[in-house]
């Protein structure tokens, strides 16, 4: 008895062209927040800030710790980056700026970005795990890069 496999969906081809807009998007939002929180911490606090007490929860640093001793058992493969902040998840970044909310403050001005970022992250779980988002989605995050972009005086090739 032979099985009869089902052809994959037939918009399966667009929609990947959506998830590709929302990826893009959402990478350069995300590296946007990691690269802020480097700048602006170290400005305020030396390069060294990360290990100062009170700047980054314990928690937080376990995790990047652990990331990093799984990396090394992969020699091969490429890091993620040259500073702890690239190791730490999307949600990580937010406890971050939230904890230490006063050094952003000529950042991000009255941006609302932690709500931001919490708006973003079930999103930005879905692009990760390969899941479809919406169009309404993808445009949420497209405007959202937007607004960051705007604040931040940022400007990039799409623009």
């Amino acid at each position: 008895m032979s099985r009869h496999l089902n052809p994959l969906p037939p918009n399966l081809v667009n929609e990947s062209s959506r998830m590709t807009e929302a990826y893009q998007a959402m990478y350069i939002f995300e590296n946007i927040i990691r690269h802020v929180i480097i700048m602006a911490l170290e400005k305020k606090h030396s390069n060294d800030w990360w290990e100062k007490p009170n700047m980054v929860s314990d928690g937080i640093k376990r995790n990047v710790e652990g990331r990093k001793h799984d990396e090394k058992k992969n020699p091969w493969h490429t890091i993620r980056g040259d500073h702890n902040v690239f190791y730490a998840d999307f949600k990580d970044l937010d406890r971050i700026v939230k904890t230490n909310i006063n050094e952003f403050k000529d950042v991000f001005g009255d941006s609302e970005i932690q709500a931001e970022m919490r708006q973003l992250e079930r999103s930005r779980n879905m692009i990760s795990h390969d899941n479809f988002l919406s169009p309404r989605e993808v445009e949420r995050i497209k405007m959202h890069l937007k607004d960051l972009q705007k604040q931040l005086k940022l400007h990039t090739q799409e623009q």
